[in-house]
């Protein structure tokens, strides 16, 4: 048996298929699992603090062109960049229902964090980062977006969702509890109907329906004026004098009301700019194009007036220094 090659193991479940890195040697197993987690999710940059001492686990099957899988793994961080994006031929939706350790995403202009027995749901289609703390167990299935048409809004309800359990979630995390449970032995076709059931729930357990939302959609000015401002920002991310000032004189509101809008999509004003110019300075650090930059010309660019201040940020959104992440993707 090759340590590159994918264990498909007996179930009573056909065209389950295991990566195990019990089955690889040391020095390749963080490298074997990476791949694994790029073919069954999407394209990422993944990164293990202890790649020497790595360990995990992922079962998982296709299913009506999704897929449903159960990751255990050693602590891992996940980003998804334009340049992933770039390079994948659909869209859809994660979600990753957590049955232990710890689970932490920001996407959207928001940051969420599961804790077990709770769900994040992620946007293929949305830059991303992820982080997972030990013991990381959770189960997943991904919804292409065809599947969800005809919801409006529909990115901006689900990407970087947190589902608690309530009434009108429960019947999604009880779905997604007896999917990871029964995986390894239940039928194709029961678990298939326990998908389509998972796909039909989302929008509902993520709040899509319910009356709030309803009221949010019949305020089509905030909606308008949000969106607007978002243009707006990036239009002007390289400016340092970017501020919840300049976008209240500029469009004639309230510093307050400026906040309020961002507080209502889950983050604040800061976080959400700050979250926009890393991503564009990362893709820049990794353009051949501007290869030459220095890494603080690429920061002044984006609008960071302290390299400081710049740097801490950077390293906490992608675990390394500009400097190192410029060479590890070289």
């Amino acid at each position: 048996m090759r340590a590159q090659d994918p264990i498909t193991e007996a179930h009573a479940l056909v065209g389950l298929t295991v990566w195990d890195t019990d089955y690889t040697a040391p020095s390749k197993a963080f490298g074997f699992y990476r791949e694994a987690l790029c073919s069954v999710y999407m394209p990422w940059m993944v990164r293990s603090g202890s790649p020497d001492d790595f360990r995990g686990r992922l079962e998982a099957m296709s299913i009506n062109g999704g897929w449903i899988a159960r990751n255990r793994c050693s602590p891992l961080v996940w980003v998804r960049t334009s340049s992933e994006i770039a390079h994948s031929d659909d869209e859809r939706f994660y979600a990753l229902y957590l049955l232990s350790g710890s689970l932490a995403c920001e996407q959207n202009g928001r940051s969420r964090k599961a804790s077990p027995g709770e769900i994040i749901i992620i946007d293929s289609a949305q830059p991303c980062y992820v982080e997972t703390g030990p013991p990381y167990d959770a189960f997943s299935v991904s919804v292409p977006k065809v599947a969800l048409r005809g919801i409006k809004n529909l990115e901006d309800r689900l990407a970087n969702t947190l589902v608690r359990r309530g009434p009108s979630t429960a019947p999604l995390l009880d779905c997604l509890a007896l999917l990871a449970a029964e995986l390894t032995s239940a039928p194709h076709n029961q678990l298939r109907t326990l998908y389509e059931a998972s796909c039909t729930l989302l929008p509902l357990a993520a709040g899509c329906f319910d009356k709030a939302n309803r009221e949010k959609a019949s305020a089509p000015h905030n909606t308008a004026l949000l969106r607007l401002i978002r243009e707006f920002v990036s239009q002007n991310l390289s400016d340092p004098a970017l501020s919840p000032q300049l976008v209240a004189k500029h469009f004639g509101i309230s510093i307050r009301y400026v906040h309020k809008l961002f507080a209502s999509i889950g983050t604040t004003f800061t976080m959400y700019v700050t979250a926009r110019r890393l991503e564009d300075l990362s893709s820049d650090l990794l353009s051949p194009g501007r290869s030459r930059r220095s890494v603080a010309e690429l920061a002044h660019h984006w609008g960071f007036c302290d390299l400081s201040v710049f740097n801490r940020a950077f390293r906490r959104r992608f675990g390394c220094s500009p400097t190192e992440y410029r060479k590890r993707h070289e």
